[in-house]
């Protein structure tokens, strides 16, 4: 009997060690699973799961920021001095079942020079003709959101270490700058530019003059003549409002011209009237109806001396980020 009270208490004690050791093991595990980072994808969808996924659309920098479709009264963020911005611009989904501000759905972390730097969140909104800070996302809905990095203007990295989180689960890796950077779309005469939801538009001509007129200018018709000592960068675009209702001419596209890699200047919209017999830029007032096409301009105004160039024509449309290189 004592013999047999010996063997019950070896068994117990030996199955009370086996426990122990599973449940260490567990926890291990669970510490394990729970530290472990995801790497971000340059070029999927990333999930954080249950809480919100995301992509990587672009990559760029400036002592100011401001909408990418810019028209009108707008605000913007501007870099304290010996301060830039880098901006990286991503699509966010909200997976949760509740409506959250764009601040509390995820958190995306740079690390510069062993510091850690926290971006600020602005959502494009009014068809990307403002940045809003305060913005919420509903459930199963996706923004595109442009995460604000101030850092030193001397401190410019050749690549990103960037830690995404949301809830408590993260995503971390080593991302080329230059590789976000070329994410934009070069464009060529001819070219097809859509969402094929909203609009689409075709690339008719680029060229350079000092007065635009009509096409086929009727008796009487609007033109645009530069300044003195001033040139237009012109490019003409067909455009077609592919969505059911109407399509603001302010709202098709932001465009701007780099001239020698370092001089930046904005341009504005003009659009085709009576057939194009005319010319108007009251884009403020004016739209197109669902299926309509017409010829739109997007005129930069640049000093002479640039007329030589290289310029590029840098183009926000159809959500994408564009150039075309002025030959």
């Amino acid at each position: 009997m004592k013999k047999c009270r010996i063997i019950a208490f070896v068994l117990a004690f030996s199955m009370l060690l086996l426990l122990t050791a599973c449940a260490d093991t567990g926890t291990a595990d669970r510490k394990k699973n729970r530290d472990k980072s995801d790497a971000i994808s340059i070029k999927e969808v990333n999930i954080l799961r249950d809480t919100a996924e995301f992509s990587l659309v672009y990559l760029y920098t400036g002592d100011k920021v401001i909408p990418p479709k810019p028209n009108g009264a707008y605000t913007y963020s501007e870099a304290d001095e010996g301060m830039t911005y880098l901006v990286l611009v991503m699509d966010v989904k909200n997976l949760g079942e509740e409506t959250v501000e764009v601040g509390d759905l995820m958190e995306v972390t740079l690390t510069l020079e062993g510091k850690e730097i926290t971006a600020g969140a602005r959502v494009e909104t009014d068809h990307g003709t403002s940045l809003d800070r305060y913005s919420e996302i509903a459930p199963l809905v996706t923004a595109r959101v442009h995460y604000l990095f101030e850092i030193p203007d001397n401190q410019q990295p050749e690549t990103l270490s960037l830690r995404v989180k949301a809830g408590d689960r993260r995503m971390m890796s080593e991302i080329s700058v230059e590789e976000l950077k070329n994410r934009s779309r070069a464009l060529a005469l001819g070219d097809i530019i859509t969402d094929e939801q909203t609009i689409e538009a075709a690339v008719e001509d680029v060229f350079l003059t000092t007065k635009l007129e009509p096409e086929n200018p009727g008796r009487y018709y609007h033109y645009f003549e530069a300044d003195s000592g001033k040139t237009y960068l012109v490019m003409k675009l067909t455009v077609k409002n592919l969505d059911s209702s109407e399509l603001d001419y302010d709202t098709i596209a932001g465009i701007k011209c780099i001239y020698n890699e370092k001089y930046e200047y904005a341009g504005f919209t003009v659009f085709e009237g009576d057939g194009g017999a005319d010319l108007s830029s009251y884009t403020n007032i004016s739209s197109m109806a669902p299926l309509e096409e017409n010829g739109i301009y997007f005129l930069v105004e640049i000093p002479d001396e640039a007329a030589a160039g290289p310029l590029t024509m840098e183009l926000y449309l159809a959500g994408q980020y564009c150039h075309y290189h002025v030959e």
